[in-house]
């Protein structure tokens, strides 16, 4: 299997969680705040499937029929049972109509899930392609305390790139990333002197 990092866009997009034990909690807790519409689907529902904002349908899965209706290609599907024969039945019902789906603890999916850590708009994910999740979550960890770092910075940055031209042959990379490595800037970010972060940028700017 061959994978590329990508941020996917599921603006519209519906959330189709099929299992209702903790391997869907796990998805749900990652996953439920992303879409408006979340529906889980299980003949059973554990009770870490209460503390999410979801809808729950109760439903003896036998076969994919049993959720044609629910299943389009606005809808991304999370296929969780704990029936594998059944989980079969719905990756290959998915793949047919084109619908994406994910298979929990399955690397033969259309996508997996990296570790993934939000920090103030910076979002920092970790994969070893389904090989080491548990490797994944450690780094994840190890690298949370730079991204909280960063994040701090995240407002003037964004601010300072409208400011640089982007075909400046190569100078807004290199602005920011000797802004990045400025002792002084990272500096007044620690300290929550945004202004002044913001002033001293500004002044490298012009100089």
């Amino acid at each position: 299997m061959v994978f590329i990092p990508i941020m996917l866009n599921v603006t519209g997009k519906k959330l189709l969680v099929i299992g209702g034990g903790k391997a869907a909690a796990l998805k749900l807790k990652s996953l439920a705040t992303k879409f408006d519409d979340v529906t889980v689907v299980s003949d059973r529902f554990d009770r870490s499937i209460e503390e999410f904002n979801v809808k729950k349908v109760t439903l003896h899965i036998n076969s994919p029929n049993s959720l044609s209706k629910m299943i389009d290609r606005n809808t991304i599907v999370v296929i969780a049972s704990d029936d594998e024969k059944v989980n079969a039945k719905i990756r290959e019902y998915c793949a047919k109509e084109g619908v994406l789906y994910n298979s929990v603890d399955r690397i033969d999916s259309p996508f997996i899930f990296p570790a993934v850590l939000n920090a103030g708009g910076v979002t920092v994910s970790v994969s070893t392609e389904g090989r080491s999740p548990s490797l994944s979550r450690f780094l994840r960890d190890e690298l949370a305390p730079l991204a909280n770092r960063y994040s701090k910075a995240l407002p003037i940055l964004e601010e300072l790139r409208n400011l640089i031209p982007r075909n400046s042959c190569g100078g807004q990379a290199r602005y920011f990333q000797n802004l990045l490595h400025d002792p002084e800037f990272m500096k007044l970010v620690d300290e929550g002197d945004i202004l002044g972060a913001r002033e001293y940028a500004m002044g490298l700017l012009k100089s």
